[in-house]
């Protein structure tokens, strides 16, 4: 092989790498801000199931990390556990 012909790929495979980091970088931007805090309804949604399971069989039974919110008195679920859980994280053993 060349080094015209080396070069040439080299030049083809930088090309295709850009255009790849473009498209991962459009993607990235389109994705919601990592937040702290998540609340029941937000985790229900990304796990597709209900606020209710989320919130009283769940946050209520122990079964996932989370706390009360002082204000408010609701059930927040920090964006570790979040994330565990998006990733086949299991539920936690029931508190007894």
């Amino acid at each position: 092989m060349s080094i015209e012909q080396s070069l040439h790929d080299i030049s083809v495979r930088l090309h295709d790498l850009e255009k790849a980091l473009a498209e991962v970088h459009a993607l990235l931007l389109e994705r919601p801000p990592a937040k702290e805090w998540y609340r029941t309804d937000e985790v229900a949604e990304a796990l597709d199931k209900s606020d209710f399971t989320v919130r009283e069989k769940w946050c209520n039974q122990g079964r996932i990390e989370a706390v009360k919110d002082p204000a408010t008195g609701k059930w927040k679920i920090s964006r570790h556990e979040f994330l565990r859980l998006c990733n086949g994280g299991g539920l936690l053993p029931r508190r007894r």
